[in-house]
């Protein structure tokens, strides 16, 4: 066999490698989407973005009264021309970007097996960890993310094929799917820019790898465009920044970041995938289709374990400890931003960046430690495995928070004739279900929050509403204190309604003063039976319900 035959065939090898590394993960992703069944329920943010503003008459006039290109314009875009769209079957969409992501691992993949012969299992880690289901499957997150990641791995390939291969095309359209990958997320930008620059350091011999220095008009590019619409609106002041190393910063702001990224990252990651995979298991038992999905998923680790070649070469094109600098900088780089913005909310969402520079240092330890491929084949494999099984369980848990949005909206729809003024209802629960972990808004209903309750009203209602209904929350040790006492004090509602879990309506309540303090409040109900009261006793305010 001559040489130039087996270079082809081996690049058809490699190729048809790649393409079926491909097929598997975007049926094991579409697999995890599906496996709830097959509707998608729109949560928080998804009404508003996804259904209400998909009724404006001129979306020119919206993306500039809520300053959507201020940040993200990318996005918002994305929003309202394409997932919006398909507002009457959300779950389309939540299948496409499923396979695009499973797509971006994939070049992520390409990328990094020439440098490191970096193995599947950064795959599974980076596309199939049930802690990152928020960010690719929750469409208000998914249609920032996923995209955004995607043009980061291009970007990455077409620069890194350039460094190596050459090719006009290729260097022109490196700049421009940088700045794509810089329009969809603060922290994809952050990372897009740091993986490009970490090309350049590692090719520096290279003229070919100068050419990075062309991402920098790209940026100001991006800068220029959303600073000229930071003027207000809704999202115009998203990117403020807060001054570091001031007394406040290092009291208060900076225990704060660390705790939150400890809660989702440290509790989050662990709870949602052990305890998440044993939850997935009775979920699958439940029934004979769960069965058969748990034998599907099985064989998807299986298939996984498969593909993975038992005769990889020992010879590195970069030394090893490289892998891990570039896995601890690109698993930091996203993160940083949260310590320099001014109203940092560290959510589950926020860890899938990051999982690029975690599934690189994971699969780099994983070989070192286990050596022997045959052994790392099946750890992966099982690994790939028990991520899709705890997956299941979140994929439930979507569905029954949306299923519970969807009642209390039906509820109070079916009534809001006799509503009026400021109302507050009573009862509505922040997290629904027993959850694998619930932490800053993950798989919490639109009965969380005021904003997220009225755009839920208003999409199923499909019309703006001539009430405010505030959900008031009474599962805490206090009804309130603090900084909600203004919010949940009785005194200051026109009406106050209880939502009924069992029957699944919301009633309205008679409310007399207690005559025991300022604060203090009787509840009946219609037929003149007491219902409960409220009352203050120092700076806090309890509720009983008889």
């Amino acid at each position: 066999m001559t040489l130039p035959t087996m270079i082809a065939r081996s690049s058809r090898d490699y190729k048809y490698r790649f393409c079926l590394i491909a097929l598997v993960f975007s049926a094991a992703l579409i697999l995890r989407t599906l496996s709830a069944g097959g509707v998608y329920y729109p949560l928080l943010d998804d009404s508003i973005q996804l259904i209400n503003f998909q009724r404006s008459l001129n979306f020119a006039k919206l993306i500039e009264s809520i300053g959507l290109f201020a940040s993200r314009p990318l996005a918002g875009l994305t929003d309202l021309y394409f997932t919006g769209r398909f507002h009457d079957c959300l779950m389309i969409p939540a299948l496409i970007f499923a396979v695009l992501h499973g797509l971006s691992g994939i070049l992520f993949l390409r990328l990094f097996e020439r440098k490191w012969h970096t193995g599947i299992a950064f795959c599974v880690f980076y596309a199939l960890l049930p802690l990152g289901i928020e960010g690719v499957f929750w469409l208000s997150a998914a249609g920032r993310i996923v995209p955004g990641m995607l043009f980061c791995a291009i970007t990455a390939n077409l620069f890194e094929d350039y460094i190596r291969e050459g090719g006009i095309w290729r260097i022109v359209l490196f700049p421009f799917s940088a700045l794509l990958s810089y329009g969809f997320y603060e922290q994809i930008l952050v990372l897009s820019f740091t993986l490009t620059m970490l090309q350049l350091l590692s090719h520096l011999k290279e003229k070919r790898a100068w050419f990075a220095l062309l991402v920098f008009p790209m940026l100001a590019v991006y800068f220029i465009f959303t600073g000229m619409h930071a003027h207000g609106g809704a999202i115009g002041s998203r990117m403020s920044l807060v001054k570091p190393f001031t007394p406040w910063y290092m009291e208060y702001f900076l225990p704060n970041i660390v705790r939150q990224i400890g809660a989702v990252i440290l509790k989050g990651g662990t709870l949602t995938l052990f305890r998440g995979f044993w939850r997935g298991l009775l979920c699958t038992f439940a029934s004979f289709g769960g069965v058969l999905l748990l034998l599907i998923l099985l064989f998807c680790g299986a298939v996984i374990s498969w593909l993975i070649p038992h005769n990889k070469k020992t010879a590195l094109p970069f030394p090893r400890w490289t892998v891990y600098l570039w896995g601890i900088l690109l698993f930091l780089a996203p993160m940083s931003l949260y310590f320099v913005v001014e109203n940092p909310w560290y959510s589950f969402r926020a860890t899938v960046p990051s999982f690029l520079g975690a599934g690189l240092v994971i699969d780099a330890l994983l070989q070192t430690i286990l050596r022997r491929e045959r052994i790392y084949a099946i750890v992966t494999g099982v690994l790939a495995s028990v991520c899709l099984i705890a997956g299941v369980s979140e994929m439930h848990d979507y569905r029954t928070v949306g299923q519970y949005d969807d009642r209390i909206a039906n509820a109070i729809l079916s009534v809001d004739d006799t509503m009026q003024g400021r109302v507050g209802i009573l009862c509505l629960e922040e997290f629904p279900t027993e959850s694998n972990y619930s932490f800053n808004a993950h798989l919490a209903s639109a009965g969380a929050y005021d904003w997220s309750l009225y755009g839920k009203l208003v999409a199923v209602g499909a019309q703006e509403l001539p009430y405010t209904p505030i959900p008031l929350a009474v599962t805490k040790f206090s009804f309130y204190h603090g900084w909600n006492t203004s919010i949940k004090r009785i005194g200051g509602y026109d009406q106050i309604w209880f939502w009924d879990e069992d029957a699944g309506t919301v009633t309205q309540l008679t409310v007399t003063p207690a005559g025991t303090g300022e604060h203090d409040y009787n509840f009946t109900l219609p037929d003149g039976t007491p219902w409960g009261r409220v009352f203050e006793e120092g700076d806090y305010g309890y509720i009983d319900i008889y």
